[in-house]
């Protein structure tokens, strides 16, 4: 059995911004219509969907959150303190203190992206992660379903 695969085709993307997650929804598609795309708009269901095994597994979790940094931490460490740590953990956030951003990195985030401030540029931003994460990188293999 492979253990490594090409890109994710599991996407979970969690933004308090309903554009936002139709935009990147659309990005995934267009890309590979086959790409399942997992929409989460309530923090809480990210690890509530990680542990209900009636569904698939993400191959990528991306959270475009907004929230204060404990309450974030929090959902980090529920997700890299489980069965799931090596799905890799895309965080973007508005976040310009250096000891914070070092902290998400300790925390096991895998990649920490700035949220900037004009809204037309987060677009520029999920293509670029859509290019990256799902067509670039090797991912290991570690669904159960």
């Amino acid at each position: 059995m492979d253990r490594l695969k090409k890109g994710a085709n599991r996407v979970m993307f969690f933004s308090d911004n309903t554009l936002v997650i139709n935009e990147f929804e659309e990005i995934v598609k267009k890309r590979n219509p086959k790409n399942e795309f997992i929409r989460i708009d309530n923090i809480l269901n990210i690890t509530d969907h990680l542990n209900d095994s009636s569904y698939s597994k993400p191959d990528i979790i991306i959270m475009d959150i907004q929230l204060e940094n404990i309450i974030v931490f929090n959902i980090v460490n529920r997700i890299k303190n489980s069965i799931f740590k090596y799905i890799p953990l895309l965080l973007i956030k508005k976040e310009s203190d250096e000891n914070t951003i070092l902290q998400f990195y300790y925390s096991y985030v895998n990649c920490f992206i700035m949220k900037p401030d004009e809204s037309g540029k987060i677009f520029e931003i999920l293509k670029s992660i859509d290019e990256f994460w799902l067509e670039v990188v090797n991912l290991p293999q570690i669904h159960t379903n």
